[in-house]
């Protein structure tokens, strides 16, 4: 039987699942980016002084409505905080977004770049799974700001 799962508990699910492990990679919890972002999204941001980068782990949900979620993806940004700087090496680092998706389909060979979840035990089964997938694929992606989109 399904029991949707509210915006808020969807956040409290993600933060006790993803926060903790994401902060041994300087990864900051943004529960509520709307300022930026679609409002039931939320992100885990990397500003690192020491390379000029700024890294967005985007934990990408969709739902009945604004309240109620059932699915997730991950998005991967990163960008340099050069912009408008004359340095042209630094022209293919600017911007890179992409989806976790193809890192699994790669790897794994896994279709799927969605994590769907009909109550808490199954969201909490699949923020486990994607945390994993954030680890062993979209961090190393992140963190080497040379490396290029699988796609």
């Amino acid at each position: 039987m399904d029991n949707p799962i509210s915006r808020i508990e969807f956040i409290s699910v993600a933060d006790s699942i993803f926060t903790k492990e994401l902060k041994i990679y300087g990864y900051k919890f943004v529960p509520d980016p709307k300022i930026y972002d679609e409002p039931t999204n939320i992100w885990y941001v990397n500003h690192n002084k020491a390379d000029n980068m700024n890294r967005i782990i985007d934990i990408h949900t969709v739902g009945y409505d604004i309240d109620v979620v059932y699915e997730m993806a991950v998005n991967l940004c990163r960008w340099t905080t050069l912009w408008g700087t004359n340095d042209k090496t630094h022209y293919p680092r600017q911007f890179n977004f992409v989806r976790l998706a193809p890192f699994i389909w790669d790897n794994e060979g896994s279709s799927d770049q969605w994590w769907h979840f009909r109550d808490k035990e199954e969201l909490e089964k699949n923020c486990l799974d994607a945390l994993e997938k954030i680890i062993n694929y979209g961090i190393p992606f992140l963190s080497d700001p040379d490396s290029k989109s699988p796609y």
